[in-house]
């Protein structure tokens, strides 16, 4: 049976990796240890039982790298070894470290507050890959299974996990900020509001952290979001904020996602909402360029919503893929709708806050030279969704932040890879350098895309 050992002095951290690692490989046999390690190779009993140490380079406060050495010295080739950094920046001395530790026979070295999911979960899956393979070849598989099946199945199912894999991570970096534990998520007692009871963590982004809920006496789920980043200074909530929240909510557009209720909690806002199954686009777009006629009626549909907001004065200030999710297979539904920016002039948060900014990727020329935003600006945002949704790629993605950022502002928007795409005219206008240039909001781009797209 293969077997891991997670060390780490952090609780939360060992208690995630434990929950994800049994989700990801069933069966396997997994440890924990959280006291600082002796210089000893064999401090710990049999370590080479075990196929994979995944450790924190620091632990109780001692450096736990000189084991690390030991044991790969000692014992070459078994254990492999992923060290996990609790430091937040690189300094000399951790790159000096990491640089010895991986020159020794670590298989990686990752920080954890700045943690690329893809590769660590290719690291563990290298290493498990190799275990696998391995028994395959002692004759240790099931000799009435095909092994190549197994093999493949395995394979999936890691491909499966590893987005929950990447939530479960988030967690320990979020929830300090969040009114209940991370033990509690996975056991089933976390409440929020004394009446919402939070079944799990579906992700973040730089205006949330969204959980799936369920109130009192309904075995509906809804979708919980605690605002990051805003202290409410007293229980008072801004009225621009309380009026277009009441608008929103007697909304029944099908690509509007459906507001239910929001509450001032231990000075933290919260909006309960529908719970989405559908999935989110940046998944669709993830496996494959969208179908020509599915991405037409995706991008119509996004227009469409985004001009019922525009009609009640609403400017959406940043829209990205994640941000865009579906009831269903067929229905695409906004869920970022502007009003967090109304929340601002109440934050106890020090110092200046900018309007939340997601990625270069997903900018406008106005956000680059920082000039005022309008719906114009939220012209080009659903321009550049209804691109990529188009060609299979934004269409600005290349190079560094700062190549990204000056291609917004200055290089021309390259047309469809179909030159005779019909939607390639309305892109180009939408896309725009200049705002004045643009559609002057969502409802003037709709109408353009029903003349030219049919």
């Amino acid at each position: 049976m293969s077997a891991i050992l997670i060390i780490d002095d952090d609780a939360d951290h060992r208690r995630v990796l434990k929950y994800l690692l049994q989700t990801m490989y069933p069966g396997v046999s997994l440890d924990e240890h959280s006291s600082a390690l002796a210089a000893e190779a064999d401090y710990l009993d049999d370590i080479q039982k075990y196929d994979l140490v995944i450790a924190d380079n620091v632990v109780a406060g001692q450096d736990s790298m000189g084991w690390v050495r030991s044991v790969l010295a000692q014992y070459p080739g078994k254990p492999a070894f992923i060290i996990l950094s609790s430091v937040t920046d690189m300094n000399p001395m951790i790159a000096q470290q990491m640089v010895i530790a991986i020159k020794q026979g670590v298989s990686n070295f990752h920080f954890k507050q700045k943690l690329d999911m893809e590769r660590f979960v290719s690291d563990i899956s290298g290493v498990m890959d190799e275990v696998v393979a391995h028994e395959r070849g002692q004759g240790k598989a099931d000799e009435e299974e095909d092994p190549q099946v197994a093999y493949e199945a395995y394979k999936k199912s890691l491909e499966e996990t590893s987005s929950d894999v990447g939530l479960a991570l988030e967690m320990v970096q979020g929830h300090r900020q969040w009114p209940f534990t991370i033990d509690g998520i996975l056991s089933g007692n976390a409440i929020m509001g004394g009446y919402y009871r939070i079944l799990a963590y579906l992700g973040e982004d730089n205006t949330a952290s969204t959980f799936k809920a369920r109130e009192p006496n309904s075995e509906e789920p809804i979708a919980l979001k605690i605002i990051n980043r805003i202290r409410m200074t007293d229980q008072a909530v801004p009225e621009s904020f309380d009026k277009n929240f009441r608008v929103i909510a007697d909304l029944n557009h099908p690509n509007i996602v459906r507001l239910l209720n929001y509450e001032v909690i231990d000075n933290r806002m919260m909006v309960a909402m529908e719970f989405l199954q559908g999935g989110r686009l940046d998944g669709k777009l993830g496996q494959n360029q969208l179908e020509e006629g599915l991405a037409i009626r995706y991008f119509r549909q996004l227009l469409a919503g985004m001009s019922e907001l525009h009609k009640l004065g609403l400017e959406l200030h940043q829209l990205i893929p994640r941000q865009i999710m579906f009831r269903d297979e067929q229905t695409l539904v906004i869920t970022q709708i502007g009003l967090i920016n109304s929340l601002h002039a109440l934050s106890e948060i020090a110092g200046d806050w900018p309007l939340p900014f997601s990625t270069p990727v997903y900018t406008t020329p106005e956000n680059v030279q920082k000039m005022p935003t309008d719906f114009r600006s939220d012209v080009y945002l659903a321009g550049l969704i209804g691109y990529e949704m188009m060609a299979g790629k934004p269409p600005f993605y290349g190079g560094s932040d700062q190549d990204i950022l000056y291609a917004h502002a200055a290089e021309p928007v390259p047309a469809l890879p179909n030159g005779t795409h019909p939607a390639n005219e309305l892109l180009q206008e939408m896309l725009h350098k200049i705002p004045d240039s643009r559609p002057q909001n969502a409802t003037e781009a709709l109408k353009l895309m029903d003349q030219l797209v049919r």
